[in-house]
């Protein structure tokens, strides 16, 4: 009779131990699904979210474009009114080019869309390094062009606006006619205006140092400007090559 119960004892924790095997594994199983449909859901986020990045650095790269055209012109300025001074001559395009100069003119560029990627933490699962690069790359460029930014306002507004205040009429430049055929403003008389000597200031050693200095900071921002262009390019290439495999 012990033998008996012995055995039956036996069968019945197998019988146990093969249940609580089943529902163990149906568990894991379970946890499995569950984690392969969690990164499924995911994965499918990251690629909607690629589309959005592309055409929000579609929009990024034609803004860079004609900032850059914006910064070139402002050097041409600057060399003008270099050659004016080492000449040692001025005219009214050299006076238009000085004031043009006091422009701060903001370009800091805004990536909701990839902010909102990167704050949901997804860069890590970007399997391409390369295309993880790009992402580091351009939060570093972006930080650079907001010194940049930074560095232009204050000079603008505490240095060289004070200096050209001092030096040059800002009524008289406003009431100008300019001729863009010729390339010259013809300045309207007020009988209570007053005259600037502007050839005084292609002597001002000063203003010869602030010219440099301008020049510097926007050859600075084109340089990162042309940086950011090559970022953007790079991912959005590579946004397209992973959505053709895909």
């Amino acid at each position: 009779m012990s033998a008996i119960q012995s055995t039956r004892l036996r069968k019945y924790l197998l019988y146990a131990l093969g249940e609580i095997i089943l529902v163990v594994i149906g568990i894991v199983i379970g946890l499995q699904i569950n984690k392969l449909n969690d990164k499924n859901k995911k994965q499918i986020k990251i690629e909607n979210y690629y589309s959005r990045i592309s055409e929000e650095a579609d929009i990024a790269i034609k803004l860079i474009e004609n900032n850059n055209i914006y910064s070139d012109s402002l050097v041409n300025g600057i060399k003008y009114c270099l050659n004016s001074i080492a000449n040692n001559k001025t005219d009214s395009l050299f006076i238009k080019n000085l004031i043009f100069l006091n422009d701060n003119e903001q370009q800091t560029f805004f990536f909701p869309v990839i902010d909102e990627f990167l704050k949901q933490g997804y860069l890590t699962s970007i399997k391409d390094i390369s295309l993880r690069e790009q992402f580091q790359l351009l939060e570093y460029y972006r930080k650079q062009s907001d010194l940049d930014d930074s560095k232009l306002k204050s000079f603008s507004e505490n240095i060289l606006l004070p200096k050209l205040v001092n030096k040059i009429n800002f009524l008289d430049i406003d009431f100008m006619n300019y001729d863009s055929s010729l390339l010259n403003f013809e300045k309207l008389e007020y009988s209570n205006d007053y005259e600037n000597d502007y050839s005084a200031l292609s002597k001002d050693i000063t203003i010869w140092n602030l010219l440099i200095y301008r020049m510097n900071i926007e050859k600075n921002r084109l340089i990162n400007n042309k940086s950011l262009l090559n970022i953007l390019k790079r991912m959005n290439s590579k946004i397209t090559t992973h959505q053709k495999e895909n």
